[in-house]
């Protein structure tokens, strides 16, 4: 059966071949790790076709007028009646690095979470993407099971798309269609690579929704399995973590461990698929779980475990603490521009530690 792996981005700029580089790196994994089924049966792009989302240019549009004005974006703020002033005096006092951060990245997110026609403009773009793709392979004959792997902010936009698709029929000049509807329509498996999805919720909380395992209740159930993965040290995913609950059983699974610093800026998602804890389950639920043996893994685990951290350890103890500072300031506040000032000042963060680990 053909398997189809939609791939939703996350903050941060994306041109036309952004994910060029990480199905790349998936495909090069099974070689690299010594994953002998892939050689027998062939590689990964012959048991699954990689797609691509991208909203980028909901954001784009935007910040091309805007040029990096803090007026501009105060200006769409009154105009919207969304209040942003501590990201703006926030701006105001920022060093260099970190309102280049800001522009490239973190505001998308305020974009996303805090502006509601932004916010729908995102929803539908995935929303139409998913929907004309998985149309044209029908359409071309292919029975096709879908998966979804999203990353960092895409991994809310990804939650808060689907719970529309399950709950809420498509308009279509023929009128409305529901076979995208729940019941109707099901993914096989959901990817959550550095979770952000419960931080930046709306309505349907993550926990209340219908985007959780069947394990819960298959009837009511968008998805047969749910895997999440966020870093020890990735402050995105640590304020305000997504946790699920015991009733989700064994349709969902967060593998444990997932903490070493292999490059400061431990939200990337290569870096995340390069550690065995991740892309083993990924692998081995997208396709079949001998894909990797134990024996495998295990040589997996010790390799990747094995490989040094940066040998700056004065920079990296320092690049830990600062995360673990802002991660418990940004933990006690319940307002949002809190958070995203303290992404843009991990971020920073990241950089400097890289630039001072020379």
């Amino acid at each position: 059966m053909p398997r189809l792996l939609f791939i939703v981005h996350g903050m941060g700029v994306h041109d036309t071949a952004w994910a060029d580089p990480t199905i790349a790196h998936l495909k090069k994994i099974p070689s690299d790790y010594g994953y002998e089924w892939f050689d027998a049966n062939g590689p990964l792009e012959d048991h699954v076709k990689c797609v691509p989302i991208s909203y980028d240019k909901a954001f784009t549009e935007l910040l091309d007028q805007w040029a990096e004005s803090a007026d501009e974006l105060e200006q769409f703020a009154s105009t919207e009646g969304v209040g942003i002033a501590k990201s703006l005096d926030f701006l105001q006092g920022a060093s260099a690095a970190e309102q280049q951060f800001f522009w490239t990245s973190v505001v998308d997110v305020l974009l996303y979470r805090l502006f509601p026609i932004v916010t729908a403009n995102v929803r539908d773009i995935v929303k139409k993407a998913i929907v004309e793709r998985f149309t044209a392979e029908t359409a071309a004959g292919s029975v096709v099971d879908v998966s979804i792997m999203a990353h960092s902010l895409g991994t809310s936009v990804t939650h808060d798309t689907l719970s529309i698709m399950a709950t809420k029929p498509i308009q279509t000049p023929a009128g409305p269609n529901q076979s995208f509807m729940l019941g109707n329509f099901q993914f096989k498996r959901i990817f959550q690579v550095a979770n952000v999805s419960r931080v930046l919720q709306t309505t349907p909380a993550v926990l209340s929704s219908p985007i959780h395992p069947f394990t819960v209740d298959p009837a009511t159930s968008y998805t047969r399995g749910f895997l999440n993965f966020k870093h020890r040290y990735d402050l995105f995913t640590m304020v305000r973590p997504f946790t699920a609950p015991a009733a989700w059983g064994g349709g969902f699974l967060e593998p444990a461990g997932i903490n070493r610093i292999l490059g400061f800026n431990v939200h990337d998602l290569d870096l995340y698929l390069e550690d065995p804890r991740c892309h083993i389950p990924i692998l081995r639920q997208l396709i079949d779980p001998a894909v990797v043996t134990p024996d495998e893994e295990a040589d997996a685990l010790d390799a990747y475990d094995a490989r040094p951290e940066p040998d700056c350890l004065q920079q990296l103890d320092d690049f830990k603490d600062r995360i673990d500072d802002l991660i418990a300031q940004a933990s006690t506040s319940l307002d949002l521009q809190d958070l995203f000032i303290a992404l843009t000042k991990a971020m920073t963060a990241a950089r400097d530690a890289k630039n001072a680990c020379v």
